[in-house]
Parts: C-alpha cells; structure tokens; sequence
C-alpha cells in the first residue's frame, strides 16, 4: 500500500506544474493507501493543490477529511481553520461557521482560554459570524482575541481583529464606531515594518465607514490610494479591486454621480464575478447597490432584477434577521413601486 501510495506521489509532484487538480486527485489517491499522520499529511497536500486551482469547495472538503484522521487536536485545529477559510471563500458560508466553531471549541479544549492558539481560532468564526449575522458573539470573540493579541505583543494581529472590529460595526450599522475601530488598526498598520497590501486593505475598510458619516473628501482620497495599491501589485483585475470599486461606486452613489456610480458598480461586480463566480454571496452588497443605482436613473425593471439577484445568493447563507437581507428587501421594494 505504501509502495503504491508512493508511485502516485511521484506522479502527482511529475504533473503538478501543468495539472494541479489532476495531482490534487491522484493525492488523495495515495492518501487513501495510507494510515495515521501520512495519510493527514498527503491529505493537506492535495487541499492545497485545489486551492491552487481555485477550486475552493473541493479544497474545504480535503481540509475536513485532513481533520478528521489528524493524529491529535493541536493539528485538527489548524485543518478545521483551513477548511472553514476555503469554504468561505467558496461562499457556503453555513459550513465554513461550522468548521470554524469546531476548531475554536478544540482549541480552548486543548490549549486554554488565554492561548494564542485559541485568539486565532476565535477571530476566524468571528469572522464567518459577521458574515452570517452572530454581530453579538463575533463581538465578543474579536474582542477576547484583541486581548490575547495585545498580552502577547503581536500588533499585526490586533490590527487584523481591530480592521475587523470596524467590519462588524459596519455591518451591524454602528459606523462611527467603526472608524474609531478602523483608526486603531490603521494606526497599529502604520507602526509595524511596511506592509502595503495590508496597508492598502485597512485604507479600504476605513474609507467604506467614512462614506456611511459622510466624510466623503477623506474616504475617496483613501479609496484611489488603496486601490492604485492593490493594482500596482495584484493587477487590475483582482478581488481586492473589485471590493474597491464597489466602495466608490457607493462614494459616488452617495454624491449623486449615476454614471460614475455605474462604472465603478458594474467594474466591481464583473471583478467579483470573475473571481467568485455568479452566485457567491458576497456578490449581494454590489448587486444592491448597481440596483440602487438603475433605480435611481430610471430603470426600475433592472432594478428589481438586480435586487432580486442580491436576495437569491444571500439567503441561503445568512440568518433571517441579518441587516444587509433587510436592506436588499427595503430597496427592492422601493424599485417594485
């Protein structure tokens, strides 16, 4: 069996420069031949070589099978985290709360409430809680990891979980509390060694705050530095982009310029769409909004369209009460008078 698992290793590293997915399968081939830690460890491999393919789902679902047959908790952790991050970004996001609670609950088992283990743990369902619609108990998580963070000295993580923080505000309508959020971690950003893209990133989520107080000047001036950031080094066409030109399309909504607003919306729904696909659930605030935006120059039936689009990714995903769902809504039926 190991023999076997062997030879299909070595076939699986021979093709894995044209044909990640086809070494991705003859991984879990091999894994299948073998027992205990190497079947964990063959396993992790070919998570990571669907996930270099983009294919997200299928990545979550190797990290899982990787946790399950992990040889002891400390370990099953960390695979619990990484197929909650892959399921994530493969939008099921009901799953990927799942794989996250599982690993935040065995790491205060295994490690103790103070670890830094466990603030990972704690921030990552966190943050799928934001997502879903847990605001109450994300809070609490961001903050009982900010303070392990803190008690430990590690200041790129404290920034993480404060630009988080400002996130969570954000999506529970509390905005100026979240640019105080945003400007702690931009602070603790700027005081480490220069990280641009994470710079650029904390930029971006504190400007999408100042739009909703309507320090508009300040928040445009931070969108086009943080998105000439992400374009210098991740091209033009990246997800990070997109997010951008969906906070300017809003910035621009906001100021009462449709046809900016429709550029920056459809550029920022098309990044999202190549990246994400069609029907990933983040695709629902862009969509709202580029329905905002026909409505309010006329196009109601392309409106609902849209609005309806918003609804049909998010709810599946979210709970029922969640506020983004009862802002699509709102403006659907605004476009449906």
């Amino acid at each position: 069996m190991a023999d076997e698992a062997a030879v299909l290793l070595e076939r699986a590293a021979a093709i894995a420069g044209s044909d990640l997915a086809g070494a991705g399968e003859l991984a879990l081939h091999a894994a299948a031949l073998l027992e205990g830690k190497d079947r964990h460890e063959v396993l992790l491999a070919g998570a990571q070589l669907f996930a270099g393919t983009g294919d997200w789902a299928r990545a979550a679902e190797v990290w899982s099978c990787a946790a399950e047959v992990a040889p002891e908790d400390g370990v099953r952790v960390r695979s619990l985290s990484a197929a909650g991050n892959a399921a994530r970004r493969a939008g099921r996001w009901t799953d990927a709360e799942v794989a996250h609670r599982r690993a935040y609950e065995l790491a205060v088992r295994e490690f103790g409430d103070r670890a830094l283990q466990v603030a990972v743990a704690a921030h990552g369902l966190a943050m799928m809680l934001k997502y879903t619609g847990g605001f109450a108990e994300a809070e609490g998580l961001y903050r009982r990891a900010l303070e392990v963070a803190i008690a430990a000295g590690d200041e790129a993580f404290a920034a993480v979980i404060c630009h988080n923080l400002g996130g969570l505000s954000h999506a529970s309508g509390m905005a100026a509390e979240g640019v105080r959020w945003a400007r702690r971690g931009l602070k603790l950003r700027e005081g480490i060694a220069e990280n641009p893209l994470a710079l650029a990133g904390d930029e971006g989520a504190l400007a999408a705050l100042l739009i909703e107080i309507g320090e508009f000047q300040e928040a445009e001036a931070l969108l086009l530095r943080s998105r000439a950031t992400f374009g210098d080094y991740l091209g033009t066409e990246h997800h990070e982009v997109a997010v951008v030109n969906g906070n300017l399309a809003l910035l621009a909504l906001e100021r009462g310029d449709l046809v900016a607003a429709e550029k920056y919306a459809t550029d920022a729904l098309a990044g999202k769409e190549a990246v994400l696909g069609s029907s990933h659930p983040e695709l629902a605030p862009t969509l709202t909004t580029l329905g905002t935006i026909r409505r309010r120059a006329g196009d109601c039936s392309g409106a609902i369209t849209l609005h309806q689009r918003a609804l049909a990714v998010l709810v599946p995903q979210v709970e029922a009460g969640h506020p983004l769902l009862v802002t699509i809504r709102a403006n659907l039926e605004v476009a449906a008078r």
